[in-house]
């Protein structure tokens, strides 16, 4: 099935439709891709042209779409392409958010060597650990705690958990 989405989607591009086309809710073909797992149909659409942050009406880009399905390979994909690993949508949840929440550790993973921020928080004063914790995704919180470092843990530990 995903080699036909790429034949679909190439054919449609071949005929003139916009990589940066637009669904009703404001959602790219990349969007698509991205939050699907495609990561051949996100590299043609953004050899193509398709823009990388282009956010829907949640705030949502393809990188926040795919972290939040753990499509670790599209998320590769979309830095290498130069998407913004920080980007936050309207709730205020960033990539790293999104793949911690999800409990996606290999996401996480890419996402932290991406140099995401850890201690980025959403709207509700909610950071990635926090997400994790909450979650019960006890790797990806030890992960986040490495990244942190010993000053920073006791606090999070007292404020957050």
């Amino acid at each position: 099935p995903l080699h036909r989405q790429e034949d679909s989607v190439r054919m449609l591009l071949e005929n003139g439709a916009s990589a940066n086309q637009r669904d009703a809710n404001g959602r790219t073909l990349l969007a698509s891709a991205a939050h699907s797992g495609n990561p051949a149909v996100a590299s043609l659409l953004l050899g193509w042209g398709a823009e990388v942050e282009a956010p829907d009406r949640h705030g949502q880009t393809p990188l926040t779409l795919a972290a939040l399905q753990g499509h670790a390979k599209v998320l590769h994909c979309l830095l290498a392409h130069g998407a913004n690993v920080n980007h936050a949508d309207r709730r205020g949840w960033t990539a790293l958010r999104s793949a911690a929440w999800g409990g996606h550790a290999e996401a996480v993973g890419a996402l932290l060597r991406a140099g995401a921020d850890v201690d980025w928080r959403d709207v509700e004063d909610r950071t990635a650990l926090r997400a994790a914790a909450w979650g019960g995704h006890e790797g990806i919180v030890r992960m986040l705690l490495a990244r942190l470092g010993a000053a920073l843990i006791c606090i999070y530990l007292h404020n957050f958990l």
